[in-house]
């Protein structure tokens, strides 16, 4: 884009005419695109970092202030590129956080021994035998037929059955959490 073509398509776009945005828009994405890759070092981040840039223009309240086009341009896609680095970087270290902690805490076998004995206390005083027969099979992963097949019931007995046992289990679970 020669000086004389990008004077006149900027004086447009100052006035408000949007189209002349658009004749702005396609030369500096790309020169805008280039600048931001070596930041980003990210094809695709760099796009996004133009195209944001480009948006910020856009949308900038003071347009006529803008002495320096590209100057102004190009700042604030360094900027841009900057703010996205050091999220990237907030981000990692979070990652790493979150990995080291998650590596370095396991509960204790005993601990989860208690839970798990706790938890079939509870379903075992809270439902019938019937009701403990089909829940105990259906976490085994057996489907209705086959619960039925198993204990003798027809498939809508077992469902009910599960159905039942899953509201009691509901109802003492939410008791020993309140």
């Amino acid at each position: 884009m020669t000086e004389s073509s990008f004077q006149h398509w900027w004086s447009k776009f100052l006035q408000g005419d949007a189209a002349a945005f658009g004749k702005l828009y396609t030369p500096f994405h790309q020169k805008l695109m280039l600048y931001c890759y070596k930041y980003l070092r990210d094809e695709a981040a760099a796009e996004d970092a133009a195209s944001e840039t480009l948006h910020k223009l856009y949308e900038y309240p003071q347009l006529e202030s803008v002495r320096d086009f590209e100057r102004w341009l190009f700042t604030c896609a360094r900027n841009l590129c900057l703010d996205l680095l050091a999220k990237e970087k907030r981000r990692g270290e979070i990652r790493e956080e979150i990995k080291v902690g998650s590596s370095t805490y396991n509960r204790p076998a005993a601990e989860s021994q208690l839970v798990t004995q706790d938890y079939q206390k509870v379903v075992k005083q809270t439902l019938s035998e019937k009701e403990w027969q089909v829940w105990q099979l259906h976490l085994e992963g057996y489907d209705n037929e086959a619960l039925a097949t198993r204990t003798g019931q027809t498939a809508k007995t077992v469902a009910n059955l599960k159905s039942i046992a899953r509201q009691k289990l509901r109802n003492a679970l939410s008791k020993g959490y309140e």
